[in-house]
Formats: C-alpha cells, sequence, structure tokens
C-alpha cells in the first residue's frame, strides 16, 4: 500500500515521463495533426488542469510547458466557441 506521498511521487515521475516523450513537437508523433494519443494525453494532463483544485500533481502538470501547450492546443480543437 501507497501512502499519499508516494503516490505523489510516482504520478509525478509518470508526468515528468509524458513531458519527455512530447519533447517540443506539437503532436505526440511529430504529425500535423492530432492522433488518439494526443486525444489520450490531452485528457489525462485536462482531467489535472480544468478543475479547479490544487494538488502535487496539477503543479507537476502546470510546470511542464509543453503538457500545458499541448493540453490548451488538443483543447481549442475540441471545444466549440461561446454559443455554438
Amino acid at each position: 500500500m501507497h501512502d499519499h506521498d508516494e503516490i505523489y511521487r510516482i504520478g509525478q515521475k509518470d508526468i515528468q515521463a509524458l513531458s519527455d516523450f512530447l519533447g517540443n513537437k506539437t503532436y505526440i508523433f511529430d504529425t500535423d495533426k492530432p492522433t488518439i494519443l494526443d486525444l489520450t494525453l490531452y485528457a489525462f494532463t485536462a482531467n489535472f488542469l480544468k478543475p479547479p483544485i490544487e494538488n502535487p500533481l496539477k503543479a507537476a502538470v502546470q510546470s511542464k510547458e509543453n503538457l500545458v501547450a499541448h493540453c490548451e492546443r488538443i483543447h481549442s480543437l475540441i471545444t466549440l466557441p461561446a454559443g455554438e
């Protein structure tokens, strides 16, 4: 059984690995369009970034500029403008 601190450490390592894997690419496979894997990464990061809840894992995602930019990029592609 893991305590909260250990769970956060494991999660922070996972977030670091995702950030390293994405690197400076626009999309995971360095294509001109997102793939299902980009949508999966978006689902993971948006669950930390979008809710107004503060925790160490949200802070870890927020500290990775590439993950924040990727999340916002995908969000803008899948979100309709207000009123539509």
